[in-house]
């Protein structure tokens, strides 16, 4: 018998034509086995790489720092807080004198325009170093990312200066913080009859954005310890100086997730780049 066509001349294939009812229960239940039977180390996956990522954010984050405090000459402090689980940088900006040592207004200061330039242009660290250095033709989205009043001999200048305070600041602050034991001298009493002290003028913060901006872990991820100056601390606000010379010594930190996966962060002062290592290192 010949098959009876339809009027558009194709024949009917009928049970050929898709999957029966049974067939596509039998299909999702299969699925459903296989997902449950993976479902535990794909949850151990997705985890690990959250701490993996943290990890990295957290060391690359100490590169950009140093960058930032080298490439402006200005110190920084990046604040932990262990009790919220966030970070960020916060940038210390000392009174400039209003005048030059002659008593002459002194002109605008270059660094201040320069990063003002900075966050209208939304650039980076690298990108604020390749203007300065002449590659402003290498890169088209830089072409005129320089404002107009910036003059670069004169940044020179106010940098080097402002570099001569601010070591001047930093040796005046530890020596303030120096601890004398009991000695003889004591017993001769003050070599002067006036006392004096140190004077060094306080310091505004500025938080940082762009890449410094402050940084919230995700549930899950958690600083645990925090290795500063040779101290161990894992609770409270720890502060890590960066100055414009870079880290004075190693920090370090330990950063867990859920599945008690350890990774080590590593922030050298040699190399003035962030570390991550997987499992708990010595810090």
């Amino acid at each position: 018998m010949n098959p009876v066509r339809p009027k558009d001349g194709r024949a009917r294939r009928g049970a050929d034509c898709g999957f029966t009812l049974l067939e596509l229960c039998v299909v999702l239940v299969i699925i459903g086995i296989i997902a449950a039977m993976a479902a535990p180390q794909l949850i151990g996956l997705i985890s690990f790489g959250e701490l993996d990522s943290q990890g990295r954010w957290l060391a690359n984050y100490g590169t950009a720092a140093v960058s930032e405090a080298a490439l402006f000459k200005a110190p920084l402090r990046v604040r932990f807080d262990l009790d919220k689980q966030e970070y960020g940088a916060i940038r210390l900006i000392y009174p400039e004198p209003e005048t030059d040592p002659d008593g002459k207004p002194k002109p605008k200061d270059q660094m201040s325009l320069l990063t003002k330039a900075k966050k209208e242009k939304k650039m980076s660290s690298s990108q604020v170093s390749d203007l300065l250095a002449g590659k402003k033709d290498m890169d088209p989205s830089l072409k005129g990312a320089l404002p107009s009043e910036f003059d670069p001999n004169l940044a020179d200048q106010q940098i080097n200066d402002k570099f001569a305070r601010f070591a001047r600041q930093s040796l005046e602050t530890r020596a303030k913080n120096v601890k004398h034991k009991e000695g003889i001298l004591d017993e001769i009493g003050p070599l002067f009859e006036k006392k004096f002290k140190l004077k060094e003028d306080e310091p505004t913060e500025e938080e940082q954005g762009g890449v410094l901006a402050r940084h919230r872990l995700p549930e899950g991820v958690k600083i645990v310890s925090i290795m500063r100056d040779g101290e161990v601390l894992n609770k409270g606000v720890v502060e890590v100086e960066v100055s414009a010379m870079g880290l004075s010594s190693m920090a370090a930190f330990h950063i867990v997730n859920s599945d008690n996966e350890y990774m080590t962060i590593y922030w050298d002062p040699l190399t003035g780049r962030g570390v991550a290592r997987q499992g708990k290192l010595d810090l």
